[in-house]
């Protein structure tokens, strides 16, 4: 490892101060579903101020990825809201959708043990069974961590390979649009100005900078999927290089599909198919409207349904926000 680089349980997290914010003042000054939001945002802005330890661990840093994600999420709904666009508020409800049924998983073995708790009467059987969920419940904020980084590798893995570098840092493409005058015409009106490097020297710079930091992003991935928390998941994820993360956890419910089944969730399927098909580009019905003799393109909605979108997303990140309350406990103890 890079001597400049600390171990991974030398790291500490730099937390945000956002309870700080006048939350209260902005919620005073908000109406309608920017009030809602702000009151959700609020909570999650909240939780950073019950943390104490800002010292590493794999679970924490799990727990932190999916707050961040849920902030993020929350912080979109405001940038779609003055400018009414369906497009983005889809997209946010695909993506907090299927992070609610990733810590809903995570969770699953508290939530599944505090059910049977309040059916049986064996206190010692039930905090030794509590106990027991608690730590699979940390094994899977582990290996969410786990199933992340890997992710990350498989990207950075992508991107050193020399194919790859040779794609990006090659100046003939762009040398013979610079040569060829109608070309480089054709080329501005639709693009704008061709600002690319074509110097054989800077290219070379630019490929082994690309190269070394790729590697170096490599060498602490690699080091991490080894720690001995995540090795047996890094493990199971090297036998299948598309596994979700579902599959990881050993869930038999191996797909989003049959995770909202097992959740009792099934209705909540064509949101999510939905949602996947904005994203993928692979609908007209959700990109164009069709009127009784027109065709219309559609990215902008009425108030109401506006409105009615971002309350679902709302409600998907309050979900994620309680559950990660829930977390808290047992990773700050």
């Amino acid at each position: 490892m890079n001597s400049k680089e600390p171990d991974f349980e030398q790291l500490y997290f730099s937390i945000p101060r956002l309870w700080e914010n006048d939350w209260n003042a902005a919620i005073n000054n908000a109406s309608g579903v920017e009030k809602s939001i702000l009151i959700i945002q609020k909570r999650a802005a909240d939780l950073l101020n019950q943390i104490e330890d800002g010292s590493v661990t794999f679970a924490r840093l799990a727990w932190f990825n999916i707050w961040t994600r849920v902030f993020s999420i929350l912080e979109g709904i405001f940038c779609a809201l003055p400018k009414n666009s369906l497009y983005v508020l889809r997209i946010l409800e695909r993506a907090s959708f299927e992070m609610t049924l990733q810590i809903q998983s995570i969770m699953a073995p508290v939530l599944r043990n505090y059910n049977r708790i309040e059916k049986t009467n064996n206190e010692q059987g039930a905090s030794i069974a509590s106990k027991n969920a608690e730590k699979e419940t940390i094994k899977r904020l582990e290996a969410y961590a786990a199933y992340c980084i890997w992710k990350d590798y498989l990207f950075y893995d992508e991107l050193v390979k020399p194919e790859n570098l040779n794609a990006v840092w090659d100046a003939r493409p762009a040398e013979q649009i610079y040569r060829d005058l109608d070309r480089l015409a054709a080329y501005q009106a639709i693009y704008g100005e061709l600002n690319v490097e074509i110097d054989e020297r800077e290219l070379k710079k630019g490929r082994l900078r690309q190269q070394n930091e790729g590697q170096h992003m490599l060498h602490r991935l690699i080091t991490w999927l080894d720690h001995p928390n995540l090795k047996p998941w890094h493990k199971k994820l090297k036998k299948g290089r598309f596994m979700t993360f579902f599959t990881l956890i050993g869930e038999e419910r191996t797909s989003v599909k049959n995770t909202l089944y097992g959740f009792g969730l099934s209705f909540g399927y064509p949101v999510y198919s939905k949602g996947s098909m904005v994203m993928h580009g692979s609908s007209i019905d959700q990109f164009i409207h069709f009127g009784d003799n027109k065709v219309t393109p559609l990215f902008i909605a009425s108030d109401n349904e506006i409105t009615e979108k971002a309350k679902e997303v709302g409600s998907n990140c309050n979900q994620i926000i309680f559950l990660l309350y829930g977390l808290i406990r047992l990773i700050w103890p």
